[in-house]
């Protein structure tokens, strides 16, 4: 990164995928303070393998404490127990929130959780009849430093660019959020396509700014297949710049 961070931060900015970071996850596990090999393993593969460690780089750009994360189809949080750990050599204390259709959380990660919003609805429902979510929405808009919606509303759902659009309005000032999109299905829906996902955000951004006189802007890249562990599956970042 072009400046200097403070000293506290340096050990996470050092951090490569193939060096010091399966170190720390190692030797945690053989103190065991992590039970479940799964918990090792899908953080390992979002974070590392599919993302390059993109979300936390962000985080610790941001220069923040606490920042507010938002986990989007959680499970049991195995992959929260871990980022919590990492993050603490950087003495951050970030604020997690999960938003899943089912409360599934382990207990390792309810002690993490500030607020577990999940209540046998899916997100779709939320964007379908916003009075009916009026205080959900009020809690989540606007809100997130880092959003992580991995296996989630870009899979299980014929409508992944209005998820998307959604997840953007819950995006804070530089806040980033991370998509995993199911490719195999571009042929049946074309709004799989990253293409279509990019331009329907865009206008109905504009469409957004213009209704609620605002002026929010939004940059969509992608992150492609041939960097995912899943086959048929790419990620999206979606990071607010406005």
């Amino acid at each position: 990164m072009a400046t200097i961070k403070p000293r506290e931060l340096r050990k996470i900015e050092r951090i490569k995928p193939s060096g010091d970071i399966r170190d720390i996850i190692e030797r945690d596990h053989r103190e065991s303070r992590w039970t479940r090999l799964g918990t090792v393993n899908r953080f390992k593969e979002i974070f590392i393998d599919d993302l390059d460690l993109k979300p936390i780089i962000n985080l610790l750009k941001l220069r923040k404490k606490n920042p507010n994360v938002l986990f989007l189809g959680a499970g049991q949080g195995d992959d929260i127990v871990t980022l919590n750990h990492l993050l603490s050599f950087a003495k951050l204390e970030p604020n997690y929130d999960v938003l899943s259709v089912t409360k599934k959380l382990s207990r390792e990660a309810r002690a993490i959780v500030r607020k577990d919003l999940s209540g046998n609805f899916a997100l779709e429902n939320v964007i379908a009849d916003p009075e009916k979510y009026v205080e959900l929405i009020s809690q989540i808009k606007g809100k997130y430093d880092l959003i992580m919606a991995s296996l989630s509303i870009g899979i299980y759902t014929n409508w992944p660019d209005r998820n998307a659009f959604a997840t953007a309005l819950m995006l804070g000032p530089e806040g980033e959020a991370y998509i995993t999109v199911d490719s195999t299905g571009i042929n049946q829906n074309p709004r799989f396509g990253f293409e279509n996902i990019k331009r329907f955000i865009e206008l109905a951004k504009r469409a957004y700014n213009k209704k609620n006189k605002t002026n929010l802007n939004f940059e969509v890249t992608l992150i492609p297949e041939t960097n995912t562990t899943i086959v048929g599956t790419y990620y999206i970042c979606i990071k607010r710049t406005a």
